[in-house]
């Protein structure tokens, strides 16, 4: 394996919600106030890992598990600490205040900014989901760099509202294991892609190889890809199975119309459909405007998930 992100971010993960159940469960406190402002923290941290962790890559179930260990816990150590007073006369230490109100400052800006990646801002495109029959979610998307980190670091401007989509198996994960090296291991390779508006094939490129998981091709960044031109926008979709269209270039196609298979084609770490809807596209050099698309009437976001 020679991309392991996806196990280093896992362990992380759960290392960080490990240390939290403990102090849940453990933790000894002399007073209400150092309680509140403990758990004020904690609560806010749990929040983001909730909804913005890489559960993906264990199981986006398991994320329930930790949530009713963590709600138990907090509740037990209420109890436990109910009939302390609000203010105990032992002196806090400079390091117990300040470390308190880092990690709360730290959990609001962490929740604050998953929040603000669910707003948008101009004219919104309304679309088809491009897949059938599954449980799919946001791998990146939203509106901020928080919940689309590589999209919005290449370019806000032209990778802003960019998403990358990949599905869920029976057990939550995107693939057999954390990081599986085979590529029909994942749930999403082979799937059809269906068009999600109409419009005419302006651009289809094909004929690059899928990549082995954990590897990148870095100079057929989109390797193979569509860009369907509607009248104010185009539809760009990458990293497409070499040989799977079934349409042509110049030919017009209709919204829910198959159009090729999901591969592993180009700069990407494993199978995900790149999808962005971009305004003032420019035919020579790929560029635009990236603008925000709504599904069923709903922006999505990171780890948000469709069932369709």
């Amino acid at each position: 394996m020679n991309f392991p992100l996806p196990v280093v971010s896992s362990a992380i993960m759960l290392f960080v919600l490990t240390f939290m159940l403990w102090h849940a469960y453990r933790k000894k406190f002399s007073s209400i106030s150092s309680w509140l402002l403990f758990f004020s923290g904690s609560a806010l941290v749990f929040t983001f890992i909730f909804f913005a962790g890489t559960w993906a890559f264990l199981s986006m179930h398991l994320r329930w598990l930790f949530l009713a260990l963590y709600v138990a816990g907090v509740a037990i150590s209420f109890i436990n600490h109910r009939k302390m007073p609000f203010n105990s006369k032992l002196p806090k230490s400079v390091w117990f205040t300040v470390s308190r109100v880092f990690v709360l400052l730290i959990g609001a800006f962490l929740v604050y900014m998953y929040i603000d990646s669910r707003q948008y801002s101009g004219q919104a495109v309304s679309l088809d989901f491009p897949f059938k029959n599954g449980t799919f979610y946001m791998m990146q998307g939203g509106s901020n760099r928080l919940s689309n980190l590589f999209h919005s670091t290449f370019s806000k401007h032209g990778y802003g509202y960019a998403m990358d989509i990949a599905e869920l198996n029976t057990f939550g994960n995107r693939a057999k294991g954390i990081y599986s090296d085979k590529l029909t291991d994942y749930e999403i390779y082979n799937d059809t892609i269906y068009s999600p508006g109409e419009g005419k094939i302006i651009k289809l490129v094909d004929g690059v190889h899928d990549n082995a998981p954990g590897t990148l091709n870095t100079k057929q960044v989109h390797g193979n890809h569509i860009v369907i031109q509607n009248k104010n926008y185009v539809i760009f979709m990458a990293h497409l199975k070499k040989g799977s269209y079934l349409v042509k270039q110049g030919q017009v196609v209709k919204r829910g119309q198959p159009l090729a298979l999901l591969g592993n084609a180009g700069f990407t770490v494993e199978p995900h459909l790149h999808l962005n809807i971009i305004e003032d596209y420019d035919t020579l050099t790929a560029r635009g405007k990236s603008i925000p698309a709504l599904f069923n009437g709903r922006f999505y976001t990171l780890n948000d998930i469709i069932r369709n």
